[in-house]
């Protein structure tokens, strides 16, 4: 049997180790299911937001936004490799992670089964 992925530790290259010390203001914790990148020749940028329905319209989705992320090149690159890892860990234990398909809301489906009583009615 396989042995687990292990996943890579950032700054993993890095000969010196390095302490994580607390933020005195705190650390916020964001969430997001939802991501836009942009980039510059300097840095990438990655725009957090939160996918949610939209309030009265069940059909209709806003995302709202969470927070940004901004890196180096070089840190997007160790991002990617860190991420790649994750997953690939992730997907050694449990298999892998399938697409995701909306199911669809209440209207729709009334609306798939109307026409399918259609079809069926004779002419």
């Amino acid at each position: 049997m396989d042995s687990p992925v292990k996943p890579e530790t950032d700054e993993q290259n890095d000969s010196e180790k390095r302490e994580w010390v607390k933020n005195p203001n705190g650390l916020p914790e964001i969430y997001g299911n939802y991501l836009h990148t942009n980039w510059s020749l300097f840095d990438t940028r990655i725009l957090i937001g939160h996918l949610k329905p939209y309030l009265g319209d069940s059909t209709k989705f806003v995302i709202e936004e969470q927070g940004a992320i901004n890196l180096s090149w070089a840190q997007t690159k160790n991002l990617a490799r860190l991420l790649g890892g994750m997953v690939r860990a992730y997907e050694s234990v449990n298999g892998e992670i399938p697409q995701l398909k909306l199911a669809p809301n209440a209207e729709q489906i009334k609306a798939a089964e109307a026409e399918n009583e259609s079809k069926q009615r004779p002419v």
